[in-house]
Order: C-alpha cells, then structure tokens, then sequence
C-alpha cells in the first residue's frame, strides 16, 4: 500500500491500494488540493478509481487530482 500525504495540507490523503501483486505502481508520494501527480502501473490492462471523487479524482491513465482534505483510496484494477 502507499500512502500520499500532504505538506502544505495535512488533511488531505490519499491511499493507494494495488490489486495486481506483481505490479509496481511508481510515482510522486503527495498531492495538495488543487494540484495533480501521475502514477504508473507497467501493466496496461487496468483502470484507475478513486474511493471518494470529492476528496481525490483519478483518471484512465493513473493522474490523481487532489480535491478536498480529507482520506480517499486510489484503486488499479
């Protein structure tokens, strides 16, 4: 599991939560309201989603959108 946090606003997290064991999501370990990071998955076959779209979006090619403080989950299925 990894886990986003931010340094300018702390209430704001992220979780990220990968399916696929042998995949290796890479990418930046925070995201600030407002703001958005890209992640990578090497395994082109799955999609993205995001437990609470008003905390943190996601879209089909893995790029998290900080919404609102708060705690939200980041799926690869």
């Amino acid at each position: 599991m990894k886990t986003f946090y931010s340094k300018f606003l702390p209430a704001l997290m992220v979780l990220f939560i990968p399916f696929f064991a042998q995949a290796q999501i890479t990418g930046p370990s925070s995201v600030c309201t407002g703001a958005s990071i890209s992640l990578f998955d090497p395994n082109s076959f799955g999609s993205w989603s995001s437990s609470d779209i008003g905390i943190a979006g996601v879209d089909g090619g893995g790029n998290v959108f900080g919404v609102n403080g708060g705690v939200a989950e980041i799926y690869y299925v």
